[in-house]
């Protein structure tokens, strides 16, 4: 291995080693690397409040060096992390993972406020803090009168 601080190098030796023991052909198993961290790799972005967060977010189960574990199938659970709005979170909070990967399609949160943050966590794996984004009002839904106006003459105002 080359200490010129390569990490493509290094990542391609890890490649090649478990490439060449699992074609051994002996039945013997490969043990690869665990996942001991997870990382939020697709940050919850600004919304509007109740509507559902885009780009899904996903996060991602990781060896020691910060490398996707492919084989990794651990449940991911999201919460609040910093709930400043004091919302509620909905959608699907626990995924399993697939391919290291685990993705939440159907979030969002329903009260307005700057500075929210998400937790994934997981049985084996620890937890990690999303960036912060904000939830922003609505588009309105409907146009309502607060009292009926008046009956007046053409040219009055209405009061």
């Amino acid at each position: 291995m080359r200490s010129s601080g390569n990490s493509r190098w290094i990542r391609i030796s890890k490649l090649l080693l478990v490439l060449a023991a699992s074609s051994c052909g002996d039945g013997s198993n490969v043990v690869g690397p665990r996942a001991v961290q997870v990382a939020f790799t697709v940050q919850p972005a600004d919304e509007a409040a109740g509507i559902q967060l885009t780009p899904a977010v996903e996060v991602t189960l990781q060896d020691a060096s910060g490398f996707r574990v492919f084989d990794a199938t651990s449940p991911v659970t999201l919460a609040l992390g910093s709930n400043p709005g004091g919302g509620s979170l909905s959608g699907t909070l626990t995924v399993r993972a697939a391919g290291g990967v685990a993705k939440f399609d159907d979030l969002s949160i329903d009260a307005v406020a700057g500075g929210y943050t998400l937790t994934a966590s997981t049985p084996t794996a620890g937890s990690a803090t999303s960036e912060s984004f904000d939830i922003g009002p609505g588009a309105p839904s409907d146009l309502v009168f607060s009292s009926n106006p008046s009956d007046v003459t053409a040219g009055e105002i209405i009061s």
